[in-house]
């Protein structure tokens, strides 16, 4: 029970990333950044899939959300200690789809 909340705690990961990517990245690869990294997410649910249900196979169906915690867990200190600091400015700006919804305010 506690590996189920802690694996749905961390799962918003890639909700958070893809945007960040994009802030981070210069504006012409930012269609290839989104690629890119769906390209990943896709690739790691069909994998995982067959992994988890391997895994539970040979060891029982808890060992997939412990794996599976251990991941998340790693990916995320990689993350806080791989990702730049970014500041506020650089953050907080706007993608440019988004200022025709607001009828146009400044990014």
């Amino acid at each position: 029970m506690v590996a189920g909340f802690l694996l749905g705690v961390f799962t918003p990961i890639p909700q958070v990333v893809i945007p960040l990517a994009v802030l981070l990245g210069p504006d012409t690869e930012r269609g290839r950044i989104v690629g890119y990294l769906q390209a990943g997410l896709l690739l790691g649910i069909v994998c995982s899939r067959a992994y988890a249900g391997a895994l539970a196979e040979w060891s029982g169906w808890r060992s997939a959300y412990w794996c599976s915690l251990g991941i998340l867990v790693a990916v995320m200190v990689l993350l806080v200690r791989g990702l730049p600091s970014t500041s506020a400015t650089r953050v907080g700006r706007r993608l440019s789809a988004v200022a025709p919804l607001d009828g146009g305010a400044a990014a």
